[in-house]
């Protein structure tokens, strides 16, 4: 999920801009640490639940979710600060792949 944030974070230790969460409703990351988020999920379902979870919260503004692969998502390169991948890399059939995509969206430090 891709995050904007202001103010700095005990979690974060810093300032930090967009952010990518993966498989998950991207709550904690855009009401604990006002972040603006991208987040994905392959299940049409679970993405179902997340949106009407981040609806329910209030942070429709602050969350996109998105129906796609993690191993083939869409996003500019350099674009992300982090990527957070929570309960499902396990799951991927190509881990080198998701991981290539994740180096090219980050942001150099």
């Amino acid at each position: 999920m891709a995050v904007h944030r202001d103010a700095q974070h005990p979690y974060c230790g810093e300032s930090v801009g967009r952010r990518m969460w993966l498989r998950c409703d991207g709550i904690f990351l855009a009401s604990e640490l006002a972040c603006q988020v991208d987040g994905l999920n392959v299940s049409p379902n679970q993405l179902m639940v997340d949106k009407k979870k981040v609806a329910a919260a209030k942070l429709s503004p602050k969350v996109q979710l998105r129906l796609q692969d993690a191993e083939s998502f869409v996003y500019p390169a350099d674009y992300y600060d982090l990527v957070w991948t929570m309960e499902s890399s396990e799951h991927f059939a190509d881990k080198q792949k998701y991981f290539h995509q994740v180096r090219r969206t980050l942001r150099p430090a």
